[in-house]
């Protein structure tokens, strides 16, 4: 969970020890940086790159904070770096006409280059130690990122693929435990969800899906919501529920199971003799 206003400071970001908090130190990560300076978090993402000699003196190279300030009229540019060919001249008429321009750019330089070493140095204090062989040598903070984001969007990837793996997967057929099919699916979902969105339409046929082996409540489950495209999960769940419910108070017949007997849970219990009906 990212820090609150108040919270808000260096100390407040976790170190990085694993997939396990890794959305939770990306997210703090920038939360934090964007409320220090939107500058840092610009050069971290690699959105603002260190300025290269322009081919030409026409236009001023904006600064970090320059670039990411909220009052500035270029705020929401984005500089990319133009670069020059290291035969070209620069003679001293022409750096003299453009001193302004030159000094503003030469200030861009050193701005970019303060705030890149305070964030390597912030990088390597907010990663476990396991982590200093991958980055060590790296002398540029948006290069670090990116070697540990890499190595945890791929490993991110191959988890969300085994979760909805094993979501899919679930089955509660005729005879099975509504409530515990009911709670292996939505931990399974919650775990899934911590990392990637689950569209409600995906949701829903999945979840019908599963409930192969029950036909008969598919069939009841929330009337309004046959379309998965605009199926109500909400209201798919607890039609579940309910129907769980009502299977628990109503009479055992031939085939079904009763969720609550002498014989314990799931026990089938034989139909009734004729004589009896």
């Amino acid at each position: 969970m990212a820090p609150t206003t108040e919270e808000l400071s260096l100390e407040s970001i976790p170190k990085l020890r694993g997939m396990a908090n890794y959305q939770d130190w990306l997210c703090t990560l920038q939360t934090v940086l964007n409320s220090k300076d939107r500058a840092y978090w610009g050069i971290l993402s690699g959105e603002y790159q260190c300025p290269d000699k322009p081919s030409s003196w026409g236009a001023k190279v904006p600064t970090p904070r320059e670039a990411f300030s909220p009052a500035s009229s270029v705020f929401g540019w984005k500089y990319t770096p133009d670069r020059v060919s290291r035969e070209t001249s620069w003679d001293n008429n022409e750096y003299e006409w453009n001193a302004p321009f030159k000094n503003h750019f030469d200030a861009s330089v050193s701005e970019w280059k303060t705030m890149n070493i305070f964030l390597i140095g912030l990088l390597h204090s907010v990663v476990d130690e396991s982590h200093e062989s991958r980055i060590l040598g790296l002398r540029n903070a948006p290069d670090i990122f990116h070697v540990l984001k890499s190595h945890y969007e791929q490993e991110r990837a191959a988890v969300i693929l085994q979760l909805y793996q094993k979501l899919t997967s679930l089955r509660c057929s005729t005879g099975d435990n509504r409530y515990d099919f009911l709670v292996k699916w939505r931990r399974t979902l919650a775990d899934l969800k911590t990392l990637v969105d689950v569209p409600e339409w995906l949701e829903y046929n999945a979840f019908v899906t599963s409930l192969q082996g029950c036909a008969s409540n598919v069939a009841l489950l929330a009337p309004n919501n046959h379309n998965y495209l605009t199926a109500n999960m909400m209201e798919v769940y607890s039609a579940f529920e309910h129907l769980a419910l009502a299977e628990e108070k109503a009479p055992s017949v031939a085939g079904w199971v009763s969720p609550v007997s002498n014989r314990g849970w799931g026990s089938p219990i034989p139909a009734p003799a004729e004589k009896d009906w």
